[in-house]
């Protein structure tokens, strides 16, 4: 009955035809009906030595594998081991010096919102210290995204396989029609105080959920998103929406780090185990994830879906080089038509604003001219309603040299 609360009241990061899947085992549950798993328990972790023993003991080369391939769940249960168990697992191939990396097995549909950001923060931690690479085959949705975005790298098994459904959802289980059927009349008492107890969850079943999806859901889809953010660059803000996508398109939005199969997976963690550290702690995930999408961008020039590496380093063919510079060539060229587009643009707008300088400047020229045809006109006109001032005061005005009116070739725009 445990998972019947658990799928009926808990907050879930899961893919939703996964989730429309349980309808049916949710009724057989509700009935009081015993419920078949059919499931065979899979090893939950073990250790692949892929390196040699050293002088002092010690081994290299081994690789912790931890399997998510299944609903993820807080508690032990459903055939699996809950997230608080994985977690003191993880801690151990963390603390024990003889693994070198760490590989999430996954295929999972998301699970509870639960203890996620728990299990997250020791993952966070721990890629500061060793590798812990997320391989997925088939699915890895929600609450699984949500887990494999924080490890070092993240690579889908083959190119259908399917990622993404970051978002938060909640299951809810309206019983009373099957309580009503079965003659069980079912009544809530509140103690005077607790008018607001449980009033989210009985609105919802009301069909009134608003305040159960703007107080609780939103939050915590929000604080998935930011988790993400913080862990991955991703281009496509439609990523963010609970769309799932295929490899392509997921290595091109930045979702995951290419296409490898799992064995390849193993020896890859070995590498970035010998690869130098970034010099400071801050940056790791930051130059990881430049150094990721600079490598995928050469990749996807070559028409690979991923660069292998041995002993930390990239070999290239003949081929590959020169198709390599032929592509820089062919930037720097863009660059340089580019630049000279630009120095183009800048002289035209210099004489641009050579030309309306000089068209201000005869604007003032023409006004000043146009207010001294006035003020000639005003005397004028005033000498010939007053005849009595007599020739004198005309010559006098003809004589005065502001009111001769000068013509220059400076009216014109000058070139």
């Amino acid at each position: 009955m445990n998972l019947l609360r658990l799928i009926a009241t808990s907050q879930w990061m899961i893919h939703q035809p996964t989730a429309e899947s349980f309808i049916p085992l949710i009724a057989q549950l509700s009935k009081g009906n015993s419920v078949d798993f059919n499931q065979n328990a899979s090893a939950q972790s073990y250790v692949v030595h892929l390196g040699s023993e050293n002088n002092d003991g010690s081994q290299s080369g081994n690789v912790a594998v931890m399997s998510f391939r299944d609903v993820i769940m807080k508690d032990d249960g459903w055939c699996t081991d809950g997230l608080e168990s994985k977690r003191k697992q993880l801690q151990n191939y963390i603390n024990d010096s003889n693994i070198t990396a760490i590989v999430f097995d996954m295929d999972t549909p998301g699970g509870q919102a639960s203890y996620l950001q728990t299990f997250a923060a020791t993952i966070a931690k721990g890629v500061k210290r060793k590798p812990i690479v997320a391989s997925y085959n088939n699915l890895c949705a929600s609450a699984g995204y949500y887990l494999a975005s924080t490890c070092t790298e993240m690579y889908a098994q083959e190119d259908n396989d399917i990622v993404g459904s970051i978002g938060t959802m909640i299951t809810m289980v309206d019983n009373r029609g099957f309580f009503k059927k079965a003659g069980i009349k079912v009544e809530h008492l509140y103690a005077t105080q607790s008018s607001n107890k449980n009033k989210l969850y009985q609105d919802a079943i009301d069909g009134k959920p608003s305040d159960l999806i703007t107080r609780m859901l939103d939050p915590m889809a929000q604080s998935f998103i930011d988790h993400v953010k913080a862990h991955r660059s991703i281009s496509e803000e439609e990523a963010f929406t609970g769309k799932t996508y295929l490899s392509a398109e997921a290595i091109e939005m930045g979702m995951i780090d290419g296409v490898m199969p799992f064995e390849d997976v193993l020896t890859h963690a070995i590498s970035l185990a010998k690869a130098p550290k970034p010099q400071t702690e801050n940056n790791t995930t930051n130059n990881s994830l430049t150094m990721n999408k600079n490598l995928m961008a050469v990749a996807t020039l070559l028409g690979m879906t991923a660069l292998e590496s041995h002993d930390g380093a990239i070999s290239f063919s003949v081929e590959n080089v020169e198709k390599i510079g032929a592509e820089i060539i062919a930037a720097k060229a863009k660059d340089a038509d580019n630049e000279a587009a630009a120095e183009e643009v800048e002289a035209s707008n210099e004489r641009m604003d050579a030309i309306e300088a000089t068209a201000t400047e005869t604007n003032t020229k023409v006004d000043a001219l146009q207010t001294s045809i006035d003020a000639l006109t005003t005397k004028l006109e005033s000498a010939i309603a007053d005849p009595s001032a007599g020739p004198t005061e005309a010559k006098n005005v003809d004589d005065n040299p502001k009111n001769h009116l000068e013509f220059s070739d400076d009216l014109g725009p000058e070139s």
